[in-house]
């Protein structure tokens, strides 16, 4: 099957924009692969901090980083997005990319809430779309079931609507929700 024009770096890419995110502290959450905190530290200055429960994933990661040179502008923890052992406000902004649909949906407005707590400007999620999550499903990651756990962004914003003002920004494959403090 062919791709449809997804990539993967571009989406990120297109969050940072969209949230005018420069040369600040963030707080990355679901490190992945690192490709987020690649583009943040390397194409916007940023320093950022990742966070993931898995170390196997963050191992991998942070081989990432070091071979994009970027080790001085990244670290990781371990750690549940849950509860995030930072004080109030302690990043300038908080990432949440692709990761909400993993999350059980009893456990996901306790994330939200942490990652606004420990933002003190603005806090940014990113989640995919229903064409994007059939997309996964179809093509990137059969089998799983990203359709069934999609993140509604009228719930994602109803979240954070009392915290600050709500920008939303929509692609083809993802959708953004930010609060600005």
């Amino acid at each position: 099957m062919k791709d449809r024009g997804y990539n993967p770096q571009e989406e990120r890419l297109a969050m940072l924009e969209f949230g005018n995110v420069h040369d600040v502290d963030v707080l990355d959450i679901g490190a992945g692969r690192g490709e987020l905190a690649i583009i943040a530290a390397g194409k916007m200055g940023c320093r950022v901090t990742c966070i993931d429960p898995d170390p196997a994933k963050l191992a991998r990661a942070a081989g990432w980083i070091s071979q994009a040179g970027l080790s001085e502008r990244v670290t990781f923890e371990a750690g549940d997005a849950r509860w995030l052992d930072f004080p109030d406000g302690h990043f300038t902004c908080a990432l949440c990319y692709s990761v909400l649909h993993h999350v059980v949906r009893e456990d996901r407005e306790a994330v939200v809430a942490e990652l606004a707590r420990v933002a003190r400007e603005k806090v940014i999620f990113s989640e995919l779309t229903l064409e994007g999550a059939t997309f996964f499903d179809e093509v990137l990651h059969p089998g799983e079931s990203h359709v069934s756990n999609l993140v509604a962004e009228d719930w994602l914003a109803s979240r954070v609507a009392g915290l600050g003002r709500v920008d939303i920004g929509e692609r083809r494959y993802t959708y953004f929700v930010m609060l600005v403090k």
